[in-house]
């Protein structure tokens, strides 16, 4: 039928995690894991934008900022270096964290865990 709407499933948007590690990718197998488990499939109901600093934290600074011109929906950094590079450059696009390295109040990255924003 000519002018119909297209269904909507066709329509949805599929959200895009912008992953910023220090590391190599083994962390982004675990987080692609971690995600199955819970019943997300990548690529139908999320998408990812790998920026890996392959070793050189330095470089992480400008890999968050191409992150967040992208855009993506949310930011996952892994260990504090990618942590302080997607705070310094995200505005209001969400991050979310693994770090067991640091304490993100004492870091200044959250006020509380009660109430993390």
């Amino acid at each position: 039928m000519a002018g119909a709407a297209a269904p909507a499933a066709a329509q949805r948007r599929v959200p895009v995690v912008g992953f910023l590690t220090s590391a190599g990718e083994e962390s982004l197998a675990q987080f692609r894991e971690a995600m199955g488990a819970i019943g997300h499939v990548e690529g139908t109901s999320y998408r990812i934008e790998l920026r890996s600093a392959r070793g050189q934290p330095d470089r992480l600074p400008a890999l968050a900022r191409e992150l967040t011109a992208l855009p993506v929906d949310v930011i996952y950094a892994t260990g504090p270096p990618a942590l302080a590079a997607a705070y310094a450059v995200a505005g209001t696009v969400p991050i979310v964290a693994f770090d067991l390295e640091s304490d993100p109040v004492a870091s200044g990255f959250l006020q509380s865990l009660a109430q993390p924003c």
